[in-house]
């Protein structure tokens, strides 16, 4: 009698590529004029640990724009006064 030998096949691993459309949520907010000149009450940070604002630092446009990309703007508008 011949035993039949399971081959387990590998799966294949997964493919993450990172990139700005990768990150950007479904619905963007057109008017985030509300967000400049709020102080932020958290530092906030990339998924890579990079710093986008500090603790008690005044929101610009350049920070939206970077939380925007980063996919971070619902942690800045929660964490902002």
């Amino acid at each position: 009698m011949a035993k039949k030998i399971a081959k387990e096949i590998p799966k294949p691993k997964p493919k993450y590529r990172f990139s700005e459309k990768s990150v950007r949520p479904n619905r963007i907010l057109t008017n985030n004029s509300f967000l400049l000149k709020r102080i932020a009450t958290k530092t906030i940070h990339t998924f890579n640990k990079e710093i986008i604002i500090k603790k008690g630092d005044k929101i610009n446009q350049k920070i939206v724009n970077k939380a925007l990309l980063t996919g971070k703007l619902k942690e800045l508008i929660i964490n902002s006064k």
